[in-house]
């Protein structure tokens, strides 16, 4: 302990008598806490001429009638990370390269303050004559020790706040620094789960591409497919406008790449298909299928897709029976315990009747034009929002003349203890076979 303070304090020679030895610890014991404190006050003066720096720089900006930088600074003080990056960040910006202070790099300086350095910021001097290779310079002495990919440095200096440049922040600081992509922090900081050769594609991406892009592109073209395919499912998948789960779009998109006769052209519609009928069915597989038959399955979805639009508009007169809701109690060892909730719905347009015609695969869809007379209705029996029977109803006799399940099969006996007692409820009479 008396090598670190020797600096800072004079410590006395240690005396031999036991009285004077005792009286000798306790001075330097006050000596030490003297200097602990004389530290802490230190510490503080530093981070309050800090912070006086950054307000100045704000002052400054706003007696010159510059656009005031709050959107950069504002959100930094909740940030403990940021803040105290920030605070060193900006007296040497404001020093020796004020412009870089601009609202226009703000999304850039958001990004590099969330990263780990591994250089000080007093030691940059900044090198080039426009203000982007100023910026750069900046970003290499504070993050760059190992050669990263172009398109990289294109996403983290992009001054456009997108989802991807702001993940392409925290891995480009990993590389940069001598991190890979083999273990588990490179790979979680990775848009698409990847192999060895897919990280080969991945990092030798062309320059202007985005991190998402980038990762799909070295998919795609590890599994066989070709750069316009690459573009094709890019766009469609990673843009959040297809849902679905990550492992299932991974085995679809090798499924897609392994494709001998798909042109990139068809692409677009194939996964709009795939994304619906997984949608409809949780349980929907590409395995085992064709091209041949995912694309007249396509073809089929989009001739119904322009019925559907076509009677967009139309709607049915309502039957004047009342919609039936039941809670049917769990089985004994059933899990989770979880009550069953049936419901009759009546279908009231031609949209609703031809999905559900598209759902139970039978013809019902077929039934719109019968039904603008108003002589029967058609109701949708559901259990916890899965479809189970179609039922039929005519209103001039008031019975139900059909009810069927999907394919057309024969209703279970749980569902003729509803489809009864929806019946009794609303007095119509039940054909003897159901």
């Amino acid at each position: 302990m008396s090598k670190s303070y020797s600096a800072y304090v004079v410590i006395p020679p240690r005396p031999q008598g036991r009285a004077q030895r005792r009286r000798w610890q306790r001075e330097v014991a006050e000596l030490k806490k003297a200097q602990h404190r004389e530290e802490r006050m230190q510490l503080a003066r530093s981070q309050t001429r800090k912070m006086h720096a950054v307000e100045n720089c704000l002052r400054a900006s706003r007696q010159e009638s510059r656009p005031p930088p709050e959107s950069l600074f504002g959100w930094l003080m909740s940030d403990h990370w940021a803040r105290r990056h920030i605070r060193a960040l900006v007296p040497v910006m404001s020093e020796r390269d004020p412009d870089l202070l601009a609202p226009e790099h703000a999304e850039v300086l958001k990004r590099l303050v969330r990263c780990s350095w591994i250089r000080p910021v007093v030691d940059w001097q900044p090198k080039g004559k426009s203000p982007a290779t100023r910026m750069r310079s900046l970003v290499e002495h504070l993050l760059v020790r190992y050669r990263v990919p172009q398109f990289l440095y294109d996403a983290l200096l992009s001054p456009i706040p997108t989802t991807g440049s702001r993940g392409a922040a925290p891995l480009f600081a990993w590389l940069a620094a001598g991190g890979s992509l083999r273990g588990h922090p490179g790979q979680a900081m990775l848009p698409l789960p990847l192999t060895r050769r897919m990280r080969h594609l991945f990092l030798t991406s062309p320059s202007g591409v985005s991190v998402q892009f980038a990762a799909r592109r070295a998919q795609v073209l590890a599994w066989g497919g070709g750069e316009l395919l690459a573009r094709v499912l890019s766009t469609k998948l990673d843009e959040g406008r297809i849902r679905g789960s990550d492992d299932f779009w991974w085995q679809a998109v090798g499924w897609l790449c392994r494709q001998q006769g798909l042109e990139h052209r068809e692409a677009g519609d194939l996964v709009d298909y795939i994304a619906h009928r997984m949608v409809e069915d949780r349980s929907y597989s590409l395995s085992g299928r064709t091209l041949v038959s995912v694309r007249r399955a396509t073809l089929e979805w989009h001739a119904e897709l322009a019925k559907i639009r076509m009677l967009a508009s139309l709607t049915f007169p309502p039957s004047g029976y009342s919609p039936g809701i039941w809670e049917r109690a769990p089985r004994q060892h059933a899990k989770p315990r979880i009550p069953e909730v049936w419901t009759m719905e009546e279908i009231v347009n031609a949209r609703d009747l031809v999905k559900e015609g598209r759902a139970m695969r039978h013809c019902v869809g077929g039934y719109a034009d019968l039904m603008k007379s108003g002589k029967f209705s058609i109701w949708s029996l559901q259990c916890d929002g899965r479809r189970r029977l179609t039922v039929e109803v005519y209103h001039s006799e008031e019975r139900i003349a059909q009810a069927c399940g999907r394919c057309n099969r024969q209703p279970r006996r749980t569902e003729r203890i509803y489809l009864k007692r929806w019946a009794r409820e609303n007095k119509l009479e039940v054909e003897d076979w159901l």
